[in-house]
Parts: C-alpha cells; structure tokens; sequence
C-alpha cells in the first residue's frame, strides 16, 4: 500500500480507531517491558519501607538546593 493512501484510510477513521492505531505503533516502536516494570515497582517499595522506617532520611528540596549552591 502506498504511504500516501494509507495516510488518507488513517483520516477516514473514527477518532477511537485512530486512538487504538496511535497505542498499536507506540507499543511498536517502545514495547512495555514488564520485567523493567516489576524491578521499579519493587524498588519504590523498598524505598517506602525505608522512609517509613526511618532507615533514610527524607531531605527537603529547599535544603538540597542550599547545599548545591554553597559549592
């Protein structure tokens, strides 16, 4: 099929159609990978158990950006 006529089909879709084919081609181009997604979702659990446990320290922007500009 000629780009230029599969440019004109893609016009004459319904906006949903169109919407479906946008998430078909992004998934194409950047496949979710679920184990990436697992390894995060784990990691910010981690991160909230030390929080709240207090085995790290929460550091407020204000103070980070002091402490950048002493340098």
């Amino acid at each position: 099929m000629k780009t230029e006529k599969l440019f004109s089909e893609i016009e004459s879709l319904p906006l949903d159609l169109k919407v479906k084919l946008v998430e078909k081609i992004l998934l194409s181009i950047n496949p979710i990978e679920k184990d990436i997604d697992k390894l995060w979702a784990e990691e910010a659990e981690k991160r909230l158990k030390e929080i709240e446990t207090k085995k790290e320290k929460l550091i407020s922007e204000e103070d980070i950006f002091k402490e950048i500009y002493k340098k």
